[in-house]
């Protein structure tokens, strides 16, 4: 796998990508914030002007938003989850309950794509 994509480049996020980046990932990134999306790219990321731009044709899907609700928006509204590469994994870092992880998982795997709840905290 080298080829990421990543959206939510807040806090936590922005630093998470910039550690692939370092590690020669091609890590391609959006956030709502287009400073966030322009320091990436200055790192040596790739910007992306739209969720499905980040997740296009990447081999995972790193979702690093605040909830349930911003994490299905990037994966079944914003188009994330229909441009991803077959088979590649979504890995949601959102605090979510356990049923509206089981959701999301369950979507993406009819999708055929594998998910991981992989929540951090500050």
């Amino acid at each position: 796998m080298q080829k990421i994509g990543f959206v939510g480049l807040g806090a936590m996020g922005a630093a998470m990508a910039q550690q692939l980046v370092a590690k020669q990932y091609k890590v391609t990134g959006y956030d709502l914030n287009a400073a966030a999306v322009e320091t990436l790219a200055a790192t040596g990321g790739n910007a992306a002007a739209s969720v499905a731009q980040a997740a296009d044709g990447a081999e995972a899907l790193i979702v690093m938003v605040v909830n349930a609700d911003q994490a299905e928006n990037v994966l079944f509204e914003a188009g994330g989850l229909a441009a991803l590469a077959d088979g590649a994994p979504v890995i949601v870092c959102s605090t979510c309950s356990p049923e509206r992880a089981a959701e999301m998982a369950t979507r993406c795997e009819a999708a055929g794509h594998p998910f991981v709840d992989a929540p951090v905290s500050g």
